[in-house]
């Protein structure tokens, strides 16, 4: 019996998930051509700009791991010379 009341108060979650997120999207009216290749262009410089911010983390992050990769193998290379002379 307890399963019967489970299920509308799902059904009422999920409902308001759903109409939150569709409510969540910007609609922006267009009201000319050049209104909307203006919207088009602004766009897309958003996202080179973002994606140039990723690359940059990217390439920040690759040269930390580099470097400290490089730094381990010189420990582990001195560690090993250490060995041998023991």
């Amino acid at each position: 019996m307890k399963k019967l009341y489970i299920i509308p108060a799902l059904l009422l979650l999920f409902s308001g998930f759903i109409s939150s997120q569709e409510n969540s999207e910007e609609v922006v009216e267009v009201s000319t051509v050049e209104a909307l290749l203006a919207l088009v262009k602004e766009g897309k410089t958003q996202e080179q700009a973002a994606n140039s911010n990723r690359e940059a983390e990217f390439m920040a992050n690759k040269n930390k791991q580099a470097s400290i990769l490089a730094a381990e193998k010189k420990r582990v290379s001195k560690t090993r010379k250490n060995c041998r002379y023991s």
